[in-house]
């Protein structure tokens, strides 16, 4: 299968970015709500939601808090957004359907200019924020919805093409039969379609499927049922990074050296230092390019400065750059409101977050048949070896054969 290579994104775009402003200070009085909510408010601001799980039972990612504050930060202190900063409000679902409906019920009545997060609920989120008519600058998207709404404004491939991509990828490098282990929640499942579709697109077969339940203390037994019988070449995991190194460690120490492939949002730098030489032979895609690439180096240079101590990965990357295209796109906007960002999102042929993400179109439908918003399928692919991050040739389009 032959992957086409797109020109990477373009400095200029990334220079003005910068220009607009490097991300924000949010410091100002805050208030809890029983959603696990903070809100700051400063005059003329552009209010900007992020929602996530922050403190959830199973999975739990702070750092895409960090990730929007220290964006905001960053644009704030170049003066941000034509002389507007940006004020960030965060609502903690902690992976409940229930608390998600009332994040975006508070987003509502805040009067924000966007929404954004990881690892959304998609009905129970667009259900609200649609009405609104309040645009969802989704960091990755996941549910079928963040790929189909009007107000749906994805940056990047999100789930779907990782997914694929690192199937591909797994396959190629000569494990044709594979087995697949997913989370047992829905959200998981939902990638488990799309890795299925790697895995024949490059010519290979599935052999099974294991269900892991999250947070397991050992992942010995779904490795070991995924590797019954001896056929198994390649293993595909779809989970989250809690379970990453108990999924990879219990491999290794079951005897697999094989590849294993996963999204990048799966594994942080921090995982594969303390995995050591079992960190051998993963295949990530991601889709940005991952710390600690030069080419991330804006990022990783905010994040140190304004998150010391949070976690440079790709979640909080996604976040950052969720935050800084909101002002690329308002860059020459005179309103700040929820409608003139639709309008001005609406418009992009050539956006991009930085240097190290895609270009992204949103003037026409993306090349996914029933998946209209999702504007690019390009990824990024990577090897870890001898626990360094080696690219696999810049930006992919998974599908393209």
């Amino acid at each position: 299968m032959v992957l086409k290579i797109r020109s990477l994104v373009l400095w200029p775009m990334a220079v003005s970015l910068m220009c607009v402003a490097l991300v924000v200070g949010c410091s100002s009085n805050s208030a809890s709500t029983s959603a696990g909510s903070t809100t700051q408010n400063s005059k003329g601001a552009v209010k900007i939601f992020v929602t996530s799980s922050f403190t959830g039972a199973t999975f739990s990612d702070p750092e895409a808090l960090s990730g929007a504050e220290a964006a905001a930060s960053t644009i704030n202190a170049a003066g941000g957004i034509n002389g507007h900063p940006i004020v960030i409000i965060s609502c903690d679902d902690q992976l409940t359907p229930s608390l998600a409906t009332q994040c975006a019920q508070k987003a509502v009545k805040d009067g924000v200019t966007a929404v954004t997060g990881v690892l959304l609920f998609g009905q129970q989120t667009f259900s609200v924020l649609t009405p609104a008519e309040i645009p969802v600058i989704d960091a990755e998207p996941i549910a079928p919805i963040e790929t189909s709404a009007a107000n749906s404004f994805p940056i990047n491939a999100g789930a779907f093409p990782t997914f694929t991509g690192a199937a591909e990828k797994v396959v190629e490098s000569g494990a044709r039969n594979v087995a697949i282990i997913q989370g047992n929640n829905a959200i998981n499942q939902t990638g488990t379609p799309y890795i299925v579709q790697g895995v024949k697109a490059a010519g290979g077969n599935v052999v099974r499927i294991v269900t892991a339940t999250a947070g397991s203390p050992s992942y010995a037994p779904y490795v070991s049922a995924a590797l019954a019988g001896g056929k198994v070449q390649g293993l595909l995991w779809v989970g989250t990074f809690a379970d990453t190194a108990k999924l990879v460690l219990a491999a290794r120490q079951g005897g697999f050296n094989g590849p294993i492939g996963m999204s990048g949002s799966d594994i942080t730098s921090s995982i594969v230092k303390s995995l050591g030489s079992a960190a051998n032979n993963l295949y990530l895609a991601s889709p940005y390019f991952i710390p600690p690439s030069k080419v991330a180096a804006p990022y990783v240079a905010s994040m140190k400065k304004y998150a010391p101590g949070a976690s440079i990965d790709v979640v909080s990357q996604e976040v950052f750059a969720a935050v800084q295209t909101a002002a690329v796109a308002l860059r020459d906007s005179s309103s700040f409101t929820a409608s003139a960002l639709t309008k001005a999102l609406s418009s992009q042929t050539a956006l991009t977050a930085g240097p190290y993400a895609p270009v992204v179109n949103m003037t026409q439908p993306g090349p996914i048949a029933g998946s209209p918003r999702l504007f690019t399928t390009d990824v990024e692919f990577y090897k870890i070896e001898n626990g360094a991050f080696t690219s696999i040739g810049g930006f992919f389009n998974p599908y393209a054969k």
